[in-house]
């Protein structure tokens, strides 16, 4: 029996490359008798094959099959080298993705809320001792863009406490602002106008000016003869008061119009060269805090209620209409 499975086997594969050869050559019968060897013994089988089979040209596939069978190699015999099969051959695979370390950047974005700060480290000086300043957290290199001071840090150390003061000819649209003379913490004798320009933003509809620190010369004969303050609300026809002498700790409520009003403009006007010194903290406000046409407006159940310039010895500037509201 195992003699019989080993003829069965060779007659499979030299059966089959027999039927091809004869295509090939253009036979119409294959031999009736194939006489095999099997084992060691001079035994042999006969096999026939009464099956008939037409004059037909090898296809591509049965040329691919009988390498395959005689040779075991796949092998493409249409094309005319070894290497091209195997270039045939790659292009059926997936293509390898270049590896890629990971990467990480040195640089990392934090992002944060741009929201309202306190510096903890104020300025030690005698004329700013009693100033408390308020700044937004940004990060340094917008506090450098949008023309701020940083004062602290804020976000956990990844941004700067910036606050927004300016000089002579300073100009901004920040909400809270300041804005003070040159030289500021110290007098200066400078003879020369001081001006600046505030950019209302569009849900504006009060400015509060606080005189954090005001000591300009008086007035003569209650008239700012030598200095003189004022203040002044673009494409309106209100009049607020010209100020000089001593305002420190008073403040002012502007309404705005933003149908007309997009500036408000604060210039100071030296007339001598007697020392003098200001600071004035300005803040958009979306909500308003004061009654409408309400220049100064006070909230508590006690208080004292002073005029602009008053120190005991300063006389009253005249011609100002100045309205006062108490809740």
């Amino acid at each position: 029996m195992p003699s019989l499975w080993i003829v069965w086997l060779i007659v499979q594969e030299y059966g089959y490359s027999l039927i091809a050869s004869s295509k090939l050559y253009g036979s119409t019968r294959v031999p009736e008798e194939v006489h095999c060897r099997t084992g060691g013994a001079n035994r042999s089988l006969t096999t026939t094959f009464p099956l008939d089979y037409q004059r037909l040209q090898p296809t591509k596939q049965q040329q691919y099959i009988d390498y395959k069978l005689h040779y075991g190699l796949r092998y493409n015999p249409n094309r005319s080298s070894s290497r091209n099969g195997t270039q045939e051959r790659k292009k059926l695979l997936p293509p390898k993705s270049p590896y890629e370390p990971p990467s990480l950047s040195v640089f990392h974005i934090i992002s944060f809320v741009n929201g309202p700060c306190v510096p903890r480290r104020q300025p030690s000086t005698v004329v700013e001792n009693s100033t408390v300043w308020t700044g937004v957290c940004y990060h340094e290199q917008e506090c450098n863009l949008l023309n701020g001071t940083p004062m602290d840090s804020c976000a956990g150390g990844f941004g700067v406490c910036c606050v927004f003061r300016y000089g002579c000819d300073g100009k901004t649209e920040q909400n809270v602002s300041y804005f003070h003379s040159a030289h500021y913490p110290l007098p200066t004798t400078d003879a020369l106008p001081c001006g600046f320009t505030l950019v209302l933003q569009h849900s504006v509809r009060q400015v509060l000016l606080e005189f954090l620190f005001f000591e300009l010369q008086p007035p003569q004969l209650g008239n700012c003869v030598e200095d003189q303050f004022i203040v002044s609300v673009q494409n309106d026809q209100r009049a607020y008061p010209v100020l000089c002498g001593i305002n420190t700790g008073h403040h002012m409520y502007l309404d705005i119009d933003r149908a007309y009003s997009h500036r408000l403009y604060l210039s100071a006007v030296f007339n001598s060269k007697q020392p003098r010194a200001f600071l004035v903290k300005i803040t958009q406000l979306a909500t308003p805090l004061a009654p409408a046409s309400c220049l100064q407006y006070y909230e508590g159940v006690s208080g004292v209620l002073k005029s602009f310039n008053y120190d005991n010895t300063s006389v009253l500037v005249t011609n100002r209409k100045a309205s006062y509201f108490v809740s």
